[in-house]
Order: C-alpha cells, then structure tokens, then sequence
C-alpha cells in the first residue's frame, strides 16, 4: 500500500528559502537580502554547489529551482514572479 505524497512547500521568495531546515544531503547559504545564495552538500562542504542566482524565481528558472531543490531533499515549488500581472503565483 502507497502513502500519498506530502504537497510541496511553496516558496514565495528569499526569506521563505532561507529559512528552509536543512535536507539529509545539503544545507542553503545565503543572505536574503542579497536575493543570491548556493546549495551546498553536507557531504563535501568545501565545494561550491549550486547557485541560487538572482534569476531563482524569474522566468522558467523557477521551474529549475524547483528541479535542483527537489533533487536536493527540499519538497519545494518555488514562486513564478513573472506570472500573471507580475504578481507571485502559486503553481
């Protein structure tokens, strides 16, 4: 028997990021008033990771944010701002 799968977390933007606990695998750095950060595995600190750039939640690279999020731990979908009338949307 399956157990249904928990909804995504929705991230409207930086400050909800930030906030993220830790996955098992990676942890978030970053300064949310910089709108930038990368995702670092716990496994080897010492390498850069994945940029958060300053696009995360422009275009059609919320959907890759999401993508990189997910495969890192996180149950995320991250915001469109581009969405109808500019404003944030849910997916």
């Amino acid at each position: 028997m399956s157990t249904p799968e928990t909804a995504p977390q929705y991230i409207p933007g930086w400050p909800e990021l930030a906030q993220l606990p830790e996955s098992e695998t990676h942890r978030i750095e970053m300064d949310p008033s910089g709108g930038c950060g990368w995702i670092k595995a716990k496994a080897n600190p010492d390498d850069f990771g994945h940029y958060l750039s300053t696009h995360t939640f422009y275009g059609l690279n919320h959907r890759e944010s999401t993508r990189v999020l997910r495969r890192c731990g996180w149950n995320v979908t991250c915001a469109n701002w581009d969405g109808p009338n500019n404003e944030t949307t849910k997916p």
